[in-house]
């Protein structure tokens, strides 16, 4: 499945170094986050972000025990993208 969903700018200083987007999944609606990063692809490796949200964001996802945390490109950036349930 290729899911190309449509992006809001968000970011403080760059809008672009912070999207957001909406989708559902099996009816259930998400919010989809994408945060841009330096570095390269490679899961091991650290990546940084271009902006001050990424440390909150892996603080918040680290209870995901064995993730992997990958890139996606967008729009010729780099983001860590994830995903929130929100209720109706």
């Amino acid at each position: 499945m290729n899911i190309k969903p449509e992006w809001k700018e968000v970011g403080c200083e760059d809008p672009k170094t912070r999207l957001l987007a909406e989708i559902e999944v099996e009816g259930m609606p998400m919010h989809l986050d994408a945060i841009q990063v330096e570095g390269p692809r490679d899961e091991d490796l650290l990546l940084h972000a271009v902006n001050d949200e990424y440390d909150q964001i892996v603080s918040d996802i680290q209870f995901i025990e064995d993730a992997a945390l990958r890139t996606a490109e967008i729009g010729g950036r780099e983001y860590l993208i994830y995903a929130t349930p929100y209720g109706r």
